[in-house]
């Protein structure tokens, strides 16, 4: 069920009118409730598969706790990660390996082929198995103590606001707060509801109205010049941190309003001065959550340098095969991993220090520049219609460079606009709290003001709806 629908504004009343009459205990009970109504209303047939993933989960970190000999927590731990990564790979990646073991065996000369199973893939399964993975790898490592009470642990996995599209929360983050949490606080609800309408507005104002040119030129790259591919690709660019950090404000302001915090997930991304500062800027949430329970594992840094270049390319191939099975999603991880092999090289080098006199602005751009470039293929549909893209925006065989700019309206350069000027306010107040300034920092009058304005935008503004892009991950 998406936050833009009428189902789930319906939804969202009936949670908040019933649970403003609940005690803590009763709210994390009728949260955990609301959570499994919300994922049934949107999946229902992997509401089962969702159960019984917390079910499992539960009692291994129980289990791994519990054990006195480092083999048998050992033992535990990859019992757990043989069935969370065992769900990934039969519901996220079975169609996608089939296919390619068919394609090799046809390439030996072999008639045999595998069946494809076309397994439907459940709702945020990419998200609910690696906050588990994350509680169990916790609880071995001696970092985090298994809750004993099945309901909080509930709660914890399947809390509606992060379930389908995160962020990624670890339970240090998340389970204490259940101990304590006040819902409905003023500030909090001032935040929350603020967050919110800035969600929608990146959301239903700026993500939704770009994304029909994003779409015409990736749906038939041919019909477009280079100016047209490039306008295409930076406004992908836009729509995606807008459509992606949108549904993660709402998210974060749902939770605020309940007396629940989530972490954030973006710091103006946009902004790093280097695709390594990018990563610790986007997605945040997943990006640590990569680093420490795979990069460091594997040795990180912390090894020689052809093993770190391995440990990088292992972390990169598994960041794009996270996002989807697709060759396409593969391609676009290794190519950040070229670039951040790159720029670790590049810091050990005594002459890069004397580089450090190059102004931000000039770093920004040639980040954004890179980032933008990869997001070709992300989005793209497959690796040849990323190619003929790339040719097109490097004026190979572009023909007329101006095809099809037209279709680029004078709304989606104001949208862009729009981007920039937030992106260069964040720059110029040095805080990634912005929304906090303005909804707890101000007179109430600007607050009030500032709702309606942006009411007013989403109601008139909206674009045509679409399901958030992170859904399908």
């Amino acid at each position: 069920m998406s936050f833009l629908s009428s189902e789930f504004i319906f939804f969202l009343g009936i949670f908040l009118m019933t649970a403003i009459f609940l005690n803590r205990h009763q709210l994390i009970l009728f949260i955990t409730l609301a959570s499994y109504l919300f994922y049934s209303l949107g999946s229902l047939p992997h509401l089962f598969l969702l159960l019984i993933s917390t079910v499992v989960n539960f009692y291994a970190g129980i289990a791994i706790a519990a054990s006195l000999s480092r083999n048998r927590k050992k033992l535990y731990l990859t019992l757990s990660l043989l069935f969370n990564l065992g769900l990934l790979a039969t519901f996220k990646y079975a169609d996608f390996l089939a296919a390619n073991f068919n394609n090799m065996f046809s390439l030996l000369g072999m008639t045999y082929t595998l069946p494809q199973p076309h397994i439907l893939l459940p709702i945020g399964i990419s998200y609910f198995t690696f906050v588990s993975l994350g509680y169990s790898i916790d609880i071995y490592r001696g970092e985090f103590k298994p809750v004993t009470n099945i309901i909080d642990f509930s709660c914890f996995i399947s809390f509606f606001p992060k379930l389908v599209a995160g962020p990624i929360v670890r339970a240090k983050e998340f389970l204490p707060q259940l101990k304590d949490f006040r819902p409905f606080n003023r500030q909090n609800m001032d935040t929350g509801f603020g967050l919110i309408l800035i969600g929608f507005f990146k959301k239903a104002v700026i993500a939704d109205n770009i994304s029909p040119f994003v779409d015409k030129v990736y749906g038939d790259p041919s019909q477009f010049g280079s100016a047209a591919c490039w306008l295409a690709t930076i406004s992908f660019a836009v729509q995606l941190y807008c459509d992606f950090s949108g549904y993660i404000d709402i998210a974060r302001g749902l939770s605020k309003i309940i007396g629940l915090e989530l972490p954030h997930n973006f710091r103006w991304p946009y902004l790093s001065e280097s695709v390594r500062d990018f990563w610790r800027r986007w997605h945040m949430t997943l990006s640590f959550w990569i680093r420490d329970y795979l990069y460091i594992p594997l040795g990180g840094s912390r090894c020689s340098r052809p093993r770190m270049l391995i440990n990088l390319f292992i972390t990169w191939f598994a960041m794009g095969l996270w996002h989807g099975a697709s060759w396409t999603y593969v391609a676009w991880g290794l190519y950040h991993g070229i670039i951040v092999s790159f720029e670790h090289m590049m810091s050990n080098l005594k002459f890069t220090s004397r580089l450090a006199f190059i102004p931000a602005l000039p770093k920004i751009l040639l980040t954004f520049l890179l980032v933008t470039f990869g997001w070709v293929l992300f989005r793209a549909s497959d690796l040849t219609s990323a190619a003929l893209i790339f040719k097109k925006m490097i004026f190979i065989g572009s023909g007329d460079l101006l095809q099809g700019v037209s279709e680029f309206q004078k709304l989606n350069a104001a949208l862009l606009s729009v981007s920039i000027v937030m992106h260069y306010f964040a720059y110029r107040v040095r805080d990634s709290n912005i929304p906090g300034l303005i909804f707890t920092k101000t007179h109430w009058v600007v607050r009030v003001a500032s709702y309606a304005l942006m009411a007013a935008f989403i109601v008139i503004f909206s674009g045509k709806a679409a399901n958030f892009i992170y859904f399908q991950f």
